[in-house]
């Protein structure tokens, strides 16, 4: 696989795995982000970028590495990694509603105090981060039957559905995806059913905008989607609705306290206006699983 290296104008392309590439795996940066954020105050997002960077340090050529066709960083890309994976099982809170801040919750706490008494002898907080990691068992990315989280291949496939409805929708198509057809594309399968061996509930909305959010981070960050000179910084989250006609999103949707958006409904609607709205279709969803 190939990886772009890119410092001042200058740009390489570097190849070889990812683990010779760049030191660190994803999961190692979870429970610094959490270390970080334990006195309970609000941090930015550069600032604990740099911290994570003082407590595991890059070479120039590292912290610059970039997968090919991706926007962002492999660095900026692992630590949102750790963001969306923390705030997908409630241990951190966005307080920005668009990834530039966040802050510990008393799930978190939790987390970060029992890690380290997990097993005797085990080593400090700071250190548990690897993948499997029993002390990690709380957020690790194994996936338990019925669990609506994909893994890492599905979370890929879902930043390839953004930036595939960003660009529809820029050229003037207002495509969506429903909550159910939008979970079963991530797990690679054709139903809902497939995954959780049940019908798609109300009540798995919540998780599905935490993975829709987690794809957003994933991505580098919300998109500008523009129709007829009116605007919105579009999540994957923005792109998700109802399965039947007008494919409008449900009600509750605009009442969450715990997501923010940053546009009332009268703005996305100027975006993907009634009438003109549609599901994105089972060929154009082959296609987007197909593209590298």
């Amino acid at each position: 696989m190939n990886y772009w290296v890119t410092s001042g104008y200058h740009v390489r392309v570097a190849t070889g795995s990812p683990a010779r590439d760049f030191p660190y795996p994803a999961p190692k940066y979870l429970s610094e982000v959490l270390r970080i954020l334990a006195d309970g105050a609000e941090h930015n997002v550069e600032e604990i970028r740099e911290r994570i960077l003082a407590k595991f340090p890059l070479t120039p050529e590292q912290r610059f590495l970039k997968r090919a066709g991706y926007p962002v960083t492999v660095f900026v890309n692992k630590v949102a990694y750790a963001f969306a994976r923390l705030v997908f099982h409630n241990a951190i809170v966005d307080t920005s509603g668009r990834g530039g801040s966040y802050r510990i919750t008393d799930h978190g706490r939790n987390i970060s105090r029992d890690i380290p008494h997990r097993r005797k002898g085990v080593r400090p907080l700071a250190t548990l981060h690897s993948r499997g990691n029993p002390d990690m068992k709380v957020i690790s990315d194994r996936r338990s039957k019925g669990s609506l989280m994909p893994d890492e291949q599905g979370i890929e496939r879902g930043v390839r559905l953004f930036t595939h409805l960003v660009g529809v929708a820029n050229r003037g198509e207002a495509v969506g995806i429903s909550y159910n057809g939008f979970i079963a594309f991530l797990h690679g399968v054709d139903e809902f059913r497939e995954v959780a061996g049940r019908n798609y509930l109300p009540s798995d909305n919540e998780a599905t905008v935490r993975i829709a959010l987690n794809i957003t981070f994933k991505t580098g960050g919300r998109k500008e989607v523009s129709r007829s000179g009116h605007s919105i910084r579009a999540g994957m989250d923005s792109f998700i609705c109802n399965k039947k006609s007008p494919f409008d999103r449900p009600a509750r949707a605009w009442l969450s306290s715990r997501f923010s958006i940053p546009y009332t409904r009268e703005q996305w609607l100027s975006v993907f206006p009634d009438g003109a709205r549609r599901l994105i279709t089972t060929v154009e969803l082959r296609f987007v699983a197909s593209r590298q």
